[in-house]
Order: C-alpha cells, then structure tokens, then sequence
C-alpha cells in the first residue's frame, strides 16, 4: 500500500525496529523483561509502547516514548480527560524524562462534566495538559537554556516536584 511506503523504506535501512521478545503480561514490568527487550530499550532513541497499563508502568522513562492505547474505563477517563464511551484512540508522545499525567491517585478531588452530562474525575494533571504544556513556547524557553532535552526535562521534573506543582502548571508558568 503506497500510505506505508515511507515505512518500509524506513524498516529496510534499520530506523526502526519490532521485538516478539517485549513482555508477555498484559503490561510492562521491568522486572519482567526479557534482555533482549531490555537491550532493546536501553539502545532506543524513542520506543512505541501500547496499551494502558504500559502507559501507565513508563511514566518519566528517558526514552522518548510513542503510546498508542484506548479510553475504554474510568482510568483512561482521568488520565486523558475523554469519554471512555466514546472508545477514543489515543497516540501520546512523552518526552524523555517527563510523565505525561501525574496524581491519578488524587482524581477524587478534581473532576470534569462531559458533554454528555456525565462527570468524571481527573488526575491532578491529565495527558492533554501535558501535550498542551510542551507545545507552549515556555516549553521550548526552558529547553534552550540546557545542552539537552533530557536534562531540560530532568530540571523541570525536579523544579515543578520542588514547587509541589504538576509538569504542565509548571511549565506554563515559567517566566
């Protein structure tokens, strides 16, 4: 099919890369990966990971990570701030060294009424914050004061938990 062409030319020069050896659980757990999977992560610029528990598992890795899930639950729910029935798909990439929600234990105190009329409750910072914090120009002001993203990331993750604030409050405050 000619919309997967450029993924082919990318696979037969070796950009990328598929492992049968990732884990056999419904999710990751690092204490369970084979080393070959291990090996594989380790020597990554970015991995694609997919499902909830996965997403959930990986949080903060300093790789940078491509998750590809469905809102199907009330987790999803308080973690993407999207009705689960509407069985939404959702691709989400997470900069190294950054979660991309935070506080899904503390969603009882914070919720949202969907257009449907329906409430949920919300993690203290849902993905959809965080994607809209690295695409704010404060996100790429921080980024140019270091020699690299990771260490960018690391500062910002360490500064927002000094300030008991989430990623994405952080960043769009940053003067």
């Amino acid at each position: 099919m000619p919309v997967f062409s450029a993924l082919k030319c990318s696979w037969e020069k070796g950009q990328y890369r598929y492992s049968d050896a990732g884990p056999c659980w419904g999710a990751v757990y690092g204490t369970q990966l084979s080393n070959e999977a291990i090996d594989l992560v380790l020597n990554s610029s970015a991995i694609l990971v997919k499902g909830s528990r996965s997403y959930e598992m990986l949080q903060g890795i300093k790789i940078n990570s491509y998750y590809a899930s469905m809102v199907c639950r009330d987790f999803s729910e308080s973690v993407f701030d999207i009705d689960a029935e509407s069985g939404a798909s959702i691709l989400i990439k997470q900069e190294a060294g950054l979660p991309s929600f935070q506080g899904f234990r503390e969603r009882h105190k914070r919720s949202h009424t969907l257009p449907n009329g329906r409430a949920i409750m919300l993690a203290s910072m849902t993905a959809q914050e965080y994607a809209k914090a690295v695409r704010h120009p404060n996100y790429q002001k921080i980024i140019s004061r270091f020699p690299d993203r990771l260490s960018a990331n690391l500062w910002m993750k360490n500064e927002a938990k000094r300030k008991q604030t989430n990623i994405a409050d952080f960043i769009l405050n940053y003067n």
